[in-house]
């Protein structure tokens, strides 16, 4: 609900996930409401890998970062292969 997670079944890949979030977010010019977006580009790797953490092995676009100052909720996600 706060954020996107991109998994791939066919392969590993280089991915970006992009998910669109309502709430409140810091700007230069003081504090905002409404939508805005947040990226996330990674290595994914296919299937499990127990040996990793999952935030190493898949993208993740997050709405709420505490240090960037962004507090929401995803409304809606997408995932690009941006090369193999």
């Amino acid at each position: 609900m706060t954020g996107a997670t991109g998994f791939c079944p066919g392969g590993d890949g280089y991915f970006t996930v992009e998910a669109d979030c309502f709430g409140v977010f810091v700007t230069r010019g003081g504090l905002g409401f409404g939508p805005y977006r947040q990226t996330s580009q990674r290595h994914a790797y296919a299937g499990p890998h127990p040996e990793m953490d999952a935030t190493q092995t898949h993208p993740r676009a997050e709405c709420n970062e505490f240090i960037t100052g962004h507090f929401g909720i995803a409304t809606d996600a997408r995932l690009y292969e941006t090369f193999r």
